[in-house]
């Protein structure tokens, strides 16, 4: 008994030491507290419609820019997504349990137009004018359909990325390519931004459609590209009216017959000795029936130096040209994988480095316009055409310059670009 009087003693005594020590007696902390987020622009303006990612939690903003969830104790990490500005982020320490209201506010993000910005050009369709369609990534790795509004198509590319790659072309009503064309001078397609990928609000997925849309009516540029359908619906829109004029389908990789040898992309793993016994029975000189020459579809392969060179100690033509006036240099700059060392062996062997294709375009400016779009190999590539003193001067067809191209695209490239951007800028304007 004794001992039972001593336990409850010695419980008392600690529980009033708590309390002297503390003030008061620990609470628990709260299961779920009220918290509401409005999200702002720089103006503070509510944004409607915002995608807010509370915690895990998924709301859209209402009206009045608000979104409301119910989050637990601890630290919560929130972010705020909007059409044309950068992701917002806000994190909070949930200790108690009294309602919170917290504003994110977005900045601007220089990928996307502000609307004052976001004008279509007014200048009239010219034969040149163009919109294109390409895939990056994915089973139709390189594959690019370009519209022209004189009604010519041209489509370039492989399947699943592989050989055997294929140039042709074909023909539609001009009325037809340059309604199709007239379809992207709109409002809607002239103000999206140029990249569209997945918010930090949903997960991840590797295997998804990757498109890229090139629009040139005038001076004027637009590139937007659409990762996984993340675009406003307008770009898919547009993209299936695209689709409708070019009839993709009926022209898809799959479904070509292809022209040029099945060897093309094997060759860069033999040996030299039996590449160049390959290359002695073959007419290096041949084209397709688009009037494409064989080196233009080797430059879209990955061969070694050596092989490369004994392909033009065997009688290949570095100075070859198509129909429509684009070099070897041309294609080489603009292949889905571009190649430094296809580059350098053609220039080596005398490609005229400033040959203009029919629309005036040299290899330094196809160059400059694939950056954007493209790999690390683009910016060498560019290094290696300056190198080789190609003139930074010249004029296309619309009056522009290599340094035009890459301005248009300075305030629309992604932010791991950026640095690169402004190396190709200097090197450029170097005298």
């Amino acid at each position: 008994m004794a001992t039972a009087k001593l336990i409850l003693l010695y419980f008392l005594a600690v529980l009033s030491l708590s309390h002297f020590c503390f003030g008061q007696t620990v609470q628990p902390p709260p299961t779920e507290v009220i918290v509401r987020v409005v999200v702002r622009d720089p103006n503070g303006t509510p944004l409607k419609a915002a995608h807010v990612d509370l915690a895990g939690r998924k709301v859209v903003t209402d009206g009045s820019g608000m979104a409301t969830a119910s989050l637990q104790a601890g630290i919560r990490v929130i972010t705020a997504a909007f059409p044309s500005f950068e992701v917002g982020v806000l994190v909070l320490d949930i200790s108690s349990d009294l309602p919170i209201e917290r504003d994110i506010v977005l900045k601007p993000n220089a990928d996307c137009p502000w609307p004052p910005n976001a004008v279509p050009p007014t200048d009239p369709l010219s034969s040149s004018d163009y919109v294109e369609l390409e895939y990056p990534s994915g089973m139709l790795a390189g594959y690019r359909v370009r519209v022209r509004a004189d009604g010519e198509i041209t489509f370039r590319g492989s399947y699943a990325g592989a050989m055997p790659f294929f140039y042709d072309t074909r023909k539609v009503s001009p009325a037809d390519a340059s309604g199709l064309i007239e379809r992207f001078r709109s409002t809607e397609f002239w103000s999206l931004c140029g990249h569209y990928t997945y918010l930090p609000t949903q997960l991840s997925v590797s295997d998804q459609t990757f498109e890229v849309v090139t629009v040139q009516i005038g001076r004027q540029l637009r590139r937007t590209s659409d990762y996984a359908r993340m675009a406003p619906p307008v770009f898919r829109e547009l993209t299936r009216a695209f689709n409708v004029v070019v009839d993709t389908e009926r022209w898809s990789p799959r479904r070509r017959n292809h022209e040029m040898p099945l060897w093309l992309d094997g060759v860069g793993g033999m040996r030299k000795e039996d590449a160049t016994q390959l290359f002695r029975r073959s007419n290096l000189t041949a084209s397709d029936s688009s009037g494409v020459p064989l080196v233009m579809y080797a430059v879209q392969s990955t061969w070694p130096l050596e092989i490369i060179r004994a392909f033009f100690d065997a009688g290949a033509n570095a100075k070859a040209f198509s129909r429509i006036g684009e070099t070897a240099l041309m294609a080489a700059v603009t292949a889905a994988r571009p190649s430094t060392t296809w580059v350098e062996a053609l220039i080596d062997q005398g490609a005229d480095i400033d040959a203009q294709d029919r629309d005036g375009r040299t290899a330094l400016m196809l160059a400059v316009q694939h950056f954007a779009s493209a790999s690390e190999s683009s910016v060498e590539n560019v290094g290696l055409l300056l190198k080789a003193k190609a003139r930074t001067d010249t004029r296309d067809t619309y009056g522009m310059t290599a340094l035009d191209y890459l301005e248009q695209d300075s305030q629309r490239l992604q932010e791991w670009l950026r640095p690169n951007h402004e190396k190709l800028r200097q090197a450029i304007m170097a005298p």
